[in-house]
């Protein structure tokens, strides 16, 4: 066998092997999580607070997002653009979302004590929140619903 083929041959085999990888289950899960444009991924800059971030990737992926269940009590989301997004059953009591825009969004779960001061909720649809304390001063609620 000569130098060339088998220079050849162990770059068949290289590239085979990185194909495996990249198609393997666990890259894609990893992909997913920590560059993937997945709801779990602004899931988890949400999460992070990490608001610029968040509304950079979420004008990237159109589609319709739904959070259920997760905390983000106690989180500093100003400006976060919450636009069209559903958050069923989310704990926002006591996070700031000042300037959030919440436009056409489904919003369940727990708002006390939040404050949406200057958020924009124009047609959002309300269920079943608990608003106790909830400050939303100049908040605009054009053709919000409370159901």
């Amino acid at each position: 066998m000569h130098r060339q083929d088998i220079i050849l041959n162990v770059g068949i085999a290289v590239g085979f092997f990185i194909l495996s990888i990249i198609a393997s289950p666990p890259f894609e899960e990893w992909w997913e999580e920590d560059y993937g444009k997945t709801p779990e991924r602004l899931s988890k800059l949400l999460q992070a607070t990490d608001i610029e971030k968040f509304n950079d990737e979420r004008k990237k992926f159109h589609e319709k997002i739904e959070f259920d269940a997760i905390d983000l009590s106690n989180k500093n989301l100003k400006n976060a653009n919450l636009e069209s997004i559903i958050l069923r059953n989310v704990i926002l009591s006591r996070s700031d979302l000042t300037n959030a825009t919440l436009d056409n969004s489904e919003i369940s779960g727990d708002l006390s004590n939040a404050t949406l001061k200057n958020s924009l909720l124009l047609n959002a649809k309300v269920t079943g929140a608990i608003l106790n304390g909830a400050d939303l001063t100049r908040a605009d609620l054009t053709d919000a619903k409370k159901v």
